[in-house]
């Protein structure tokens, strides 16, 4: 079983939002899931490739290449300055 501190340093990193009765309510199944990542680490993993999907698949992947606009679609468009696109800034609000 995780101790308390352990249980309230994962719920405060997960940003989970638990009270004190919850994380002791649910305290044993936090530590379920623990164990069973623990257990993952005892297989034998030698030959195995290491994958990105379940099935062996290959995305398409196209170049990224420049192309030209016409001028219909500028126009058209809400945010626009020197014949560029601009988006408003939304990384900078998920950073506070």
């Amino acid at each position: 079983m995780l101790e308390q501190k352990e249980l309230e340093k994962t719920v405060r990193l997960a940003r989970i939002g638990l009270n004190e009765t919850e994380i002791k309510l649910f305290g044993l199944q936090l530590t379920e899931i623990v164990d069973y990542f623990a257990n993952l680490k005892s297989l034998n993993l030698k030959d195995v490739e290491p994958t990105s999907h379940v099935v062996k698949i290959t995305c398409p992947r196209r170049r990224d290449e420049k192309i030209e606009c016409s001028d219909d679609v500028l126009t058209k468009m809400p945010w626009v300055k020197f014949g560029q696109f601009f988006v408003p800034i939304i990384l900078d609000a998920l950073s506070e």
